[in-house]
């Protein structure tokens, strides 16, 4: 039966909106007892409902998701006759649930009051039968926030704080920034002209953020799936603009804000312009190293400096030196600020201040009533604020109930902090002695490279965790060979240096150097590749400090290695400098964009680049500002990005603005060659590549005001997905399974092609049957596939049941080729997946497909 699919579901979208449960539900989706095979974002299909406590425990988890996302229908009285593509009306008599009960049941355990609505129509079936189908509406959520579960459901259906939504088919839980994203827009993405590629994944939008180096705040950030949840569900709260990570020291509350703060700067939608992180931090301890890292300068160390630290940070005019500035009048600065400028501030170690001046930090979040901007603070303590403004922070969980401590010691093992990996009952001693402290854990399995995993616990406990970190590194340096740590103090010195560097400054030949890098690496006093042809190695920033006061100790003749440094150091300030034109001009534009004048940043970087025409990084900045301004100038983004590109710019933010021009002015083949450069320059993320240029031959391929042959169309969807199956195999996660659904959306695409025009020749079914096989190869195993194998052996039966009786007998070998590998992939099918419950109608379908396929052969044998 021919389904006008994108219609249909255009069609119901609009009666969801309106509210429809009229006869116009089944007389769109029910043509002949048959259901349009439809089931998505917006309708679920249900042969019968059970009226027990489970039953509509998952009906309210069902509408939660659907009223969380974009409203929809379910109808009962249908059964699925085969998996995904065939749905009929069932002959028998369904149950439909109790509609008042529903909505109390929604009330209980959503506390929202969800207006579904139900109505009963009589239709045929398809022995022409009547039957009758009920439609049950859900709404789309017209508050802010999506609802969440407030208390657990039986059998373990749903629990406490859960948010669902509907992602295809499925009612899935809403973790991270999915959870922000259900509380801004949600254009259904049934409408008509509504893109059938899920291009928001893929699109590009990069806000201004000030954020510290990522190796001294979050070097390698593990699970604390929990909170981050609450801070995207706080971050889609316009009543609240305040939120306190606390805790203990070395839970992690710094780490946890410096990812969010990343994930945010992110997000296609931000709600921000800019994202800053001030810290009264002056230094960061490394459990692994035992040591302080000495931070750049400390951005406040009182409240009063806080105040001016935001208030610098903001574009707002200053007539008078802030000095000078009351704290009252700072305050209506910063108020009028965040209110024109909507920014993220994270404010680190609040803690470092008084009581007193932490209670008044409180109060800049609380004056920003229900602005757009947000603040989050870090702080040991939080008996000044209410518990509805505070997450706190815990140790990780026991290995025996949850994975994240389990897979934070896996990141240490990988890191090299731990020697070798951990038996369960190592892995529950080691949690039970630090409680799950990050910190604490860290600092631990650092003693293990030298004592049995007893001895380092032991030792740890009496010592106070501190005092044998210590020791630890003492004993390191203490073994290390003279020429190690005479390398190891030449290192720390000059920062960054390669193996000729260090044996220029230590005097050393190229052997020594390298034996010595060797040793320095395998304790971890080193980082950096010591194979390749010019490797650079880094003394960690938190051992720096601690070598440089061993300096005596290290090398006798320290002060000869640093006088050397200084020489060798001499000739670089004579070199060829910055291009301080460039640097200024851009510099400039961005300070010009904070107070929202981007015409004039477009100038200032015009009139530079008449100056310094050859210069990339201008003409890049200044298309991704042609990019920003409303509405945007596509075709100059286009020209400057890709001119910025051919002259040496390899700015990531460039290239993100040459392919979303490209694309959003409907020039994809522009777009396509903007994602392969991007390959070929390995710029940013292989794989994130991959996936916008599948994007760019996708909408090509489908856009229906390109003519393009469907010989055409089905190579560039072929293409397509060979770059989606690249990205798959480099990525992990939710991330590969995210990409695997864009993968089966193009190969949905690419069958639709295929059988377009039916499968009337040989050439036609070689063709179908070759790319069923291709799906398979490239782990496309969904049933639906099966089921295509069988329409290509039925209409290979038309087509040797329609050819005269000598061609058909000269051609029963081709037919019989083509059906055994049809067979195969079926039969494929059924091996690894033994226990699918849907088989037996597949394979109920095969057999008839089989016998008839047989007997037509055997019929044009006699």
């Amino acid at each position: 039966m021919n389904w006008k699919v994108t219609d249909i579901k255009s069609q119901l979208n609009e009666l969801l909106d309106s509210g429809d449960i009229s006869d116009r539900i089944p007389l769109l989706l029910i043509k002949e007892g048959f259901c349009a095979p439809i089931e998505c974002e917006i309708l679920d299909y249900k042969e019968n409902f059970e009226e027990d406590d489970k039953s509509y425990a998952k009906l309210i988890k069902k509408i939660a998701s659907f009223y969380n996302s974009y409203g929809g229908y379910l109808i009962y009285g249908v059964t699925e006759v085969e998996s995904e593509t065939v749905f009929a009306v069932t002959s028998k008599q369904h149950t439909a649930p109790n509609i008042e009960k529903v909505k109390a049941l929604c009330k209980s355990y959503l506390d929202e009051r969800i207006a579904v609505t139900m109505a009963q129509h009589t239709c045929k079936n398809t022995s022409d039968q009547e039957s009758t189908v009920s439609v049950l509406h859900i709404p789309r959520r017209t508050s802010q926030l999506p609802v969440a579960f407030i208390k657990d459901g039986p059998k373990d259906t749903f629990t406490k704080k859960q948010i669902y939504h509907r992602s295809r088919d499925e009612c899935i839980e809403a973790k991270g920034h999915e959870i922000f994203d259900l509380a801004g827009e949600r254009p259904s993405p049934f409408r008509i002209n509504g893109t059938p590629f899920r291009y928001g994944i893929l699109a590009t939008r990069r806000i201004q953020t000030k954020l510290p180096d990522k190796n001294i705040i979050c070097p390698n950030f593990i699970g604390r799936a929990d909170p981050l949840n609450q801070l995207w569900n706080w971050l889609g709260d316009d009543l609240s603009s305040i939120k306190l990570l606390t805790g203990e020291g070395g839970l992690g509350k710094s780490s946890l804000a410096y990812e969010f703060a990343v994930q945010t700067s992110k997000l296609i939608k931000s709600p921000f312009e800019q994202i800053v992180w001030l810290t009264a931090k002056q230094r960061q301890f490394d459990g692994s190293k035992d040591s302080y890292t000495d931070l750049a300068n400390a951005d406040f160390a009182s409240y009063r400096e806080l105040l001016e630290s935001i208030a610098e940070n903001l574009p707002e005019p200053l007539t008078t030196p802030l000095k000078e500035i009351s704290d009252r009048d700072l305050k209506r600065i910063i108020k009028s600020g965040l209110t024109q400028y909507p920014s993220l501030f994270i404010l680190d170690d609040i803690d470092s201040l008084t009581t007193e001046e932490q209670k008044q930090a409180s109060e800049i979040g609380l004056m920003l009533g229900a602005m757009q901007s947000k603040i989050l603070l870090t702080n040991r303590h939080d008996q000044t604020y209410s518990p509805d403004t505070t997450i706190r922070l815990h140790g990780f969980s026991s290995p025996t109930t949850g994975d994240e401590y389990a897979q934070y010691v896996d990141s240490l093992f990988l890191r090299g902090i731990l020697r070798k990996e951990l038996s369960s009952k190592q892995l529950r001693e080691l949690h039970s002695t630090t409680e799950g402290s990050p910190l604490y854990t860290e600092s631990l399995c650092r003693l293990f490279r030298f004592s049995s995993f007893e001895e380092a616990l032991n030792r740890w406990k009496k010592e106070g965790g501190e005092g044998a970190r210590r020791a630890a590194l003492d004993r390191e340096i203490q073994q290390l060979s003279p020429e190690a740590k005479r390398i190891l103090l030449a290192a720390a010195l000059v920062g960054r240096a390669s193996v000729p560097n260090l044996s220029e400054i230590t005097e050393c030949s190229l052997e020594k150097v390298e034996q010595a890098i060797q040793e320095l690496s395998t304790l971890h006093l080193v980082s950096g590749d010591p194979i390749g042809d010019t490797p650079n190695f880094i003394v960690p920033s938190n051992t720096i400090r601690l070598v440089k006061n061993s300096a005596q100790l290290l090398a006798t003749d320290h002060k000869k290695i640093e006088l050397r440094i200084k020489d060798l150091s001499q000739p670089l300030k004579h070199g060829k400098g910055r291009d301080d034109v460039s640097r200024l001009a851009i510099t400039q534009a961005q300070a010009q964009v904070r107070q929202h004048k981007h015409m004039d940043a477009i100038a200032t970087l015009t009139d530079a680049i008449k100056l310094r025409p050859k210069n990339g990084d201008l003409k890049g900045v200044k298309a991704e500002l042609f990019m920003q301004i409303q509405p945007p100038r596509h075709e100059e983004a286009r020209r400057l990005a890709r001119d910025a590109i051919q002259i040496g710019c390899n700015r990531p933010t460039t290239f993100d603005t040459w392919f979303d021009a490209e694309m959003q002015s409907g020039h994809y083949p522009g777009a396509i060659e903007a994602a392969e450069m991007a390959l070929t320059r390995e710029i940013g993320h292989n794989h994130e590549w991959l996936m916008k240029n599948a994007a760019a031959l996708f909408t090509k391929a489908t856009n229906s005001g390109i003519g393009t042959s469907p010989a055409d169309k089905l190579s560039t969807l072929i293409r397509a997905s060979e770059l989606i199956h690249e990205a798959v195999k480099t990525t992990r996660g939710e991330t590969s399974t995210k990409y695997q659904n864009v993968r089966f959306d193009v190969h949905d695409q690419i069958w639709s092609v295929i059988i377009d025009d039916g499968l009337t020749r040989l050439d036609e079914i070689r063709i179908a049957r070759g790319q069923l096989e291709k799906f398979w190869r490239t782990q496309d195993v969904r049933l639906t596939n099966a089921s295509r194998c069988i329409e290509v052996v039925n209409a290979l039966i038309k087509i040797a049941k329609s050819s005269v009786t000598n061609e058909r007998e000269n051609r029963i070998d081709l037919y019989t080729e083509e059906f055994k590998l049809c067979e195969k992939l079926i039969d494929a099918r059924l091996t690894e997946y033994p226990q699918d419950t849907r088989h037996p109608q597949l394979i109920e379908r095969w057999e008839k497909a089989k016998n008839k396929f047989h007997d037509t052969l055997t019929t044009s044998g006699q």
